[in-house]
């Protein structure tokens, strides 16, 4: 028993279907669905509204009653279809994890002690989970006991659900030709997120970027709200807790730090090479020969430590693809484009060119090499 559309950005998970949703074949037909409709400030469309809202229990099918309480949701249901359901809605942005059943499944160890407790702390699970408890009328005593929930909890849920329901789509304003903007670019295309393109030039000093980001570069992410992110490194870090889909970035702290610590590392070659390129574009009578080899010789010293520590793995981190390895790649990528101080990467660096050669055989990666301007 479920609902869902591909566009869906809101998922609703509960247990299991009770008798009257078995017999009538819609989810949350029933006194309980009657009150969660009420915690969402949603009329019976808006819910049933496919397009924008799944609904999935942790158990498909009606688990039958005992001495005429209805049974919990086979512990095997939820392992078995859940991951395919959600490859299959990669636009999902929030999902409410309704009852016990659907926490233990989807938060794991995460959770607190009691299901109060974690419906308290649900700022922790933002933005990806929200959890609740089921609104079932067994619960009317629950809920007297904990107020905290309507004055706290249910404003929030309804913000978050209005939010989702009228959400435009977010905006990247970009150059073709920037590195940090291919590397947004990729992790939209890995994570499977909904964004508009825009095409920008920041040369003139009064460009239209100045309205979003008061430095005027690219990428600037403006999201459904108006409000803008920037720079890609804020862009990436928030668009992979936007969705759960292909995580890239760890949530351990050492792994966490390693990958940002290869996203630092690839960023500062690709900062010491538009130097230099700069520098190349100046007039020949102001350049600096000294301060180009400066920046080639960082470009060279990273270079060489992403190659040492690239050595027999398959992947820059944990033998798992990450944002180390879109960092990487936009990095060298940009290398071959670009070709600032004449750096020949690929002879001298061969571990690094082959995991770039691998890197391109994926989609992300091939959608969006990098691109001059074109002439106006």
């Amino acid at each position: 028993m479920f609902r869902a559309g591909a566009t869906a950005r809101l998922l609703i998970v509960g247990q299991a279907p009770g008798r009257r949703v078995h017999e009538t074949g819609i989810p949350w037909n029933d006194p309980s669905g009657d009150v969660l409709r009420e915690w969402l400030a949603l009329d019976r469309a808006a819910f049933y509204d496919t397009k924008r809202i799944a609904i999935i229990p942790a158990g498909l099918c009606y688990p039958g009653t005992v001495e005429g309480a209805d049974l919990p949701p086979p512990p095997r249901c939820a392992p078995l279809w859940h991951p395919r359901f959600r490859a299959a809605l990669p636009r999902i942005e929030l999902t409410l994890l309704v009852g016990s059943y659907a926490q233990i499944y989807y938060l794991g160890d995460r959770r607190k002690k009691t299901l109060a407790e974690t419906v308290r702390a649900f700022r922790e699970y933002l933005p990806e989970f929200l959890p609740l408890p089921h609104p079932s009328w067994r619960n009317k005593a629950w809920l007297a006991r904990n107020p905290w929930f309507a004055r706290e909890v249910l404003p929030a849920l309804r913000r978050r659900v209005k939010a989702l329901k009228s959400r435009a789509h977010m905006k990247l304003l970009a150059s073709l030709a920037s590195p940090y903007t291919r590397k947004v670019r990729v992790v939209l295309a890995e994570k499977k997120i909904e964004c508009e393109l825009e095409l920008v030039d920041v040369q003139p000093a009064d460009n239209p970027v100045n309205a979003y980001n008061p430095l005027g570069k690219v990428p600037t992410l403006v999201l459904d709200d108006g409000a803008a992110l920037y720079d890609s490194r804020v862009i990436v870090d928030f668009l992979d807790a936007r969705s759960p889909i292909s995580r890239l970035i760890p949530d351990e702290t050492r792994d966490r730090v390693a990958v940002r610590r290869w996203e630092a590392l690839a960023d500062g070659v690709l900062d010491a090479g538009l130097l230099v390129r700069y520098e190349s574009q100046r007039d020949k009578k102001e350049r600096s020969k000294d301060w180009s080899d400066k920046q080639v010789a960082r470009m060279h010293r990273a270079l060489e430590v992403m190659a040492r520590d690239l050595e027999g793995k398959p992947w820059c981190h944990n033998d798992r693809y990450s944002l180390a390895d879109i960092a990487l790649g936009c990095c060298v990528g940009w290398l071959d484009f670009r070709k600032p101080g004449e750096v020949d990467w690929h002879a001298q660096y061969a571990g690094l060119a082959q995991h770039y050669r691998k890197l391109m055989e994926r989609p992300a990666f091939v959608d969006t090499v990098p691109q001059a301007p074109k002439p106006k």
